[in-house]
């Protein structure tokens, strides 16, 4: 299953995130929204309010880096 990382260039967290998923050696497909807002602008649309990172992992969205919420996550995705 696919996880998904909206990130921004200025977020600071969304560079420990992704570390953190780089560490694990879990493969992500990352999609930067400070050069699309088109994609931040349906992720708003869908979301409602919005921050980075926001991470997609199957049903699941977190917004922020929750490195509890993550791991949990990977473990039910395994």
């Amino acid at each position: 299953m696919p996880i998904i990382i909206y990130t921004s260039f200025d977020c600071p967290y969304s560079v420990m995130a992704k570390s953190y998923l780089d560490k694990k050696g879990v493969a992500y497909q990352e999609y930067n929204l400070s050069r699309n807002s088109l994609i931040k602008e349906n992720l708003f649309n869908h979301f409602g309010e919005i921050g980075t990172p926001l991470i997609i992992i199957g049903d699941e969205a977190f917004v922020g880096f929750d490195r509890e919420g993550l791991e949990n996550a990977l473990i039910r995705l395994s």
